[in-house]
C-alpha cells in the first residue's frame, strides 16, 4: 500500500504501479503494519517540530523486526523551496534518535553522483507538460546512472538512504 497527501504523486506512482493498493490520505490513515515502510524523499517536507512525531509514526507502521527505509536529499545538494532542510548523516541520525523511535540504523549510504548527462537528458525529456519516453534512452539513461553514478560520498552524494530497523 502506498499514501500521500497529493492526488498528482499518487497518480504519478499509480501509473508506474497500477497493481498496487495506493491512497490519497496521510499515511498514519492508512491501515495496517508492515514488514517494510518507506519515506522517499519525504522527511525533508517535515517542519522542524514534527519531524520526532513522523518518525515515530513510521516506527509503529513496521512490524517488530521490520524495516524502515529513508531517503533524503544531502547537503551536496542546493536546498529546495519546498524544503526544510537537507541532511548529512550526523543530522539524521541525530533525528533518529531525539525521536525516540524504536529504531536503529542497519545501513547508510550516500548513492547518485550527479552528472551534466543526466542532468540534460532529465531538463530535455522530463518537464511539467511532458515526459519523453524513449525506451532504448532511458535503458541506456539508467544503466549509465546504475553503473556509473550509483555510488557516492559525503562530498558528492545527492540522497542519503539510511535502512533502519525496528526493535523487537
Amino acid at each position: 500500500a502506498g499514501a500521500d497527501l497529493s492526488e498528482r504523486a499518487i497518480a504519478y506512482a499509480r501509473a508506474f504501479h497500477p497493481d498496487v493498493e495506493f491512497h490519497v490520505a496521510d499515511p498514519a490513515d492508512v491501515p495496517g503494519v508492515f514488514d517494510v515502510v518507506t519515506a522517499i524523499e519525504v522527511l525533508e517536507h517535515v517542519p522542524d517540530g514534527d519531524t520526532g512525531r513522523f518518525l515515530c509514526e513510521l516506527a509503529r507502521r513496521a512490524r517488530p523486526g521490520g524495516h524502515v527505509v529513508l531517503s533524503v536529499p544531502t547537503v551536496a545538494v542546493p536546498r529546495a523551496p519546498k524544503h526544510h532542510r537537507h541532511y548529512d548523516e550526523q543530522l539524521l541520525r541525530r533525528q533518529v534518535q531525539e525521536s525516540g523511535a524504536a529504531l536503529s540504523f542497519a545501513r547508510v549510504e550516500h548513492v547518485c553522483r550527479r552528472s551534466a548527462l543526466v542532468d540534460w537528458y532529465v531538463k530535455l525529456g522530463l518537464t511539467r507538460f511532458w515526459f519523453v519516453d524513449i525506451r532504448p534512452l532511458s535503458y541506456a539513461a539508467w544503466r549509465y546512472t546504475w553503473k556509473k553514478l550509483r555510488h557516492a560520498d559525503a562530498r558528492t552524494g545527492m540522497h542519503l538512504v539510511a535502512l533502519l530497523r525496528k526493535e523487537e
